[in-house]
């Protein structure tokens, strides 16, 4: 009976929710970026690249480093 359950399951309204979902969650990060800082690596001598807290939003960590990686990018650092 699950498995008829799962066939009627629409294939663009799952890709359409996760894709909302996906959205929701880049947003969410994108709002941390504000609050970004610059980190020495140590002491500088490896360079800088940036850094913000996410005190409370562990679960989006995917998310925030990926924006922070090509924030640090454009800004020519690490």
């Amino acid at each position: 009976m699950r498995a008829y359950k799962l066939l009627e399951i629409s294939s663009l309204d799952l890709i359409g929710k996760g894709n909302s979902l996906m959205s929701i969650r880049q947003d969410a990060a994108k709002n941390l970026l504000d609050k970004v800082f610059k980190v020495r690596l140590g002491r500088g001598f490896y360079g800088e690249c940036l850094g913000v807290r996410a005190d409370g939003n562990s679960n989006l960590t995917d998310e925030i480093a990926k924006e922070l990686s090509l924030k640090s990018a454009a800004a020519g650092l690490r």
